[in-house]
């Protein structure tokens, strides 16, 4: 099977996307070749530009369209703010989740999984089925766009359908992935009942510098009752913020693929719960790649 990782960016957030692929290679042994989406290149693997950047759908059907053309039919797609924090699980992203896929024939498996004080809204699959949740339907994340493994066939499908729904200055990653009016009548069948969700506890390949379970538990529990208060005796605002604050601790999603929830970005500017993480947990790798990304992501592009 011909798989391959789509990194999907912009020139704008290039020290994010570079930074991404350089985790990639460090903490995702013997990974698949690396292409990128939105970044100016020699077009071998930064995928020719052939749409505005600002129409994210256009540009990332364009991207799958020149990857099918040189034989893939798998793809990880990443989005720039979504690196590995941590190492990966070479054996599961490079043999036994291709593997499942090709007998399968799905359409996406979501690397920020179930578990984990994530709630289970599907089918729980066995041993056999590396214990994916399979995703309902009318799932309003169904096609998420944290890291997942997609059928490049199915992903293009979807996408058409999706720059056919919206005006170019709307087709956003979230307009995306977020649930629409009239899905269960204009996406096919098989691209809405193929999707999964991995489970992270079995599939960890180093122990994170962690909470443990029990604790953590505890913990959310807390955090839960603060955050109902907050919003009861100061507003939805102040929730929000406190949100920021105090949930960054629930954040870090254990699996083949460790993921930060939801990027170190949000809205353009870099998230409040990635600024606690690193500040409080304090890697000091990450936090040093982390300085040098966020300096080059301030520097004003050179003026001829």
């Amino acid at each position: 099977m011909s798989v391959c990782i789509l990194i999907s960016s912009c020139e704008k957030y290039r020290a994010l996307a570079e930074w991404t692929a350089a985790r990639m290679d460090r903490d995702w042994a013997q990974h698949p070749p690396i292409f990128f989406c939105g970044l100016q290149g020699d077009g071998t693997n930064h995928l020719p530009i052939t749409a505005d950047e600002r129409d994210w759908m256009q540009l990332n059907l364009d991207a799958v369209e020149a990857l099918q053309e040189r034989g893939f039919e798998w793809m990880y797609l990443i989005l720039d703010d979504l690196p590995p924090i941590g190492r990966c699980h070479a054996d599961y992203l490079n043999r036994l989740l291709p593997d499942f896929a090709r007998k399968t024939n799905l359409t996406l498996v979501s690397l920020l999984g179930w578990g984990q004080h994530r709630a289970v809204t599907g089918e729980l699959l066995g041993r056999e089925s590396l214990y994916l949740e399979k995703v309902p339907a009318t799932s309003r994340w169904r096609y998420s766009l944290h890291p997942g493994f997609w059928n490049l066939g199915k992903l293009r499908e979807i996408l058409q359908i999706r720059c056919a729904q919206f005006a170019p200055e709307a087709r956003t990653p979230w307009n995306f992935e977020r649930h629409q009016e009239g899905d269960l009548e204009t996406l096919p069948a098989d691209c809405l009942n193929g999707c999964y969700r991995v489970s992270g506890r079995p599939f960890v390949n180093e122990t994170a510098p962690w909470l443990a379970d029990g604790i953590q538990t505890a913990a959310l529990f807390i955090v839960d009752v603060l955050l109902f208060l907050t919003r009861l005796t100061r507003g939805d605002q102040a929730r929000t913020e406190a949100a920021a604050r105090w949930l960054w601790p629930f954040c870090l999603y254990r699996g083949p693929y460790p993921v930060f929830w939801s990027g170190v970005m949000r809205q353009g500017s870099v998230s409040l719960e990635w600024k606690h993480f690193l500040k409080w947990v304090n890697p000091r790798e990450l936090t040093q790649e982390w300085a040098k990304v966020s300096q080059k992501l301030r520097a004003k592009p050179a003026t001829a």
